[in-house]
């Protein structure tokens, strides 16, 4: 079992080792799944949970879902840049910010992700998939130390000469239940 698993290592670290980083066209596709245990921020004990998707200057975001810390979107976004020059896609962050939607004030953030689109674009498959983060407050982290919860999305980045890698999903979602339920209910994937 373990030669298979250093051959299989040994396999993708072949194929990573080609992957170069290259001026032209990319898209990047951020499929926002769920979150769990968001930290409470309005006084009933709970939030309005929306996500915001920040890459390239551009921001898009879920649906506000109310009064919940668990909260299911599995809305996917897909963000394209024409002629990206290879140093721009190089120095790009991928932000995810999950905030409490409020009617009369300004949104408060509950926590945010951030991560470099080189280092997944350098990941098998060029993609982050079907994966859990803690998210931290960097706005405020006096009062907001710690996780202030989950959150689980994926992302796919496609770049000059790739093809967009297709998951059996289905089969995917059954394993990870699977896991979650001798896990009692815990995150998995």
């Amino acid at each position: 079992w373990e030669a298979q698993e250093a051959d299989e290592k040994e396999k993708m670290l072949a194929q990573l080792n080609g992957v170069t980083v290259e001026s032209g066209d990319y898209q990047i596709q951020v499929h926002i799944i769920e979150a769990r245990d968001l930290v409470a921020k309005d006084l009933e004990g709970t939030s309005d949970p929306v996500v915001y998707v920040n890459v390239f200057d551009e921001q898009q975001c879920t649906e506000v879902k109310e009064k919940c810390l668990n909260a299911v979107w599995d809305e996917l976004f897909i963000i394209n840049k024409r002629a990206l020059d290879k140093d721009d896609f190089e120095d790009a962050i991928l932000k995810i910010d999950i905030m409490d939607a409020d009617t009369l004030t300004k949104n408060d953030l509950i926590g945010s992700y951030s991560v470099d689109l080189s280092w997944i674009y350098f990941k098998a498959h060029h993609e982050l998939y079907r994966t859990w983060v803690g998210l931290v407050n960097d706005e405020d982290p006096e009062n907001n130390s710690g996780v202030q919860g989950y959150l689980k999305f994926s992302v796919q980045i496609v770049g000059p000469n790739d093809k967009l890698y297709v998951h059996d999903e289905k089969a995917d979602k059954k394993k990870e239940k699977e896991e979650e339920s001798k896990n009692n209910g815990a995150m998995t994937g």
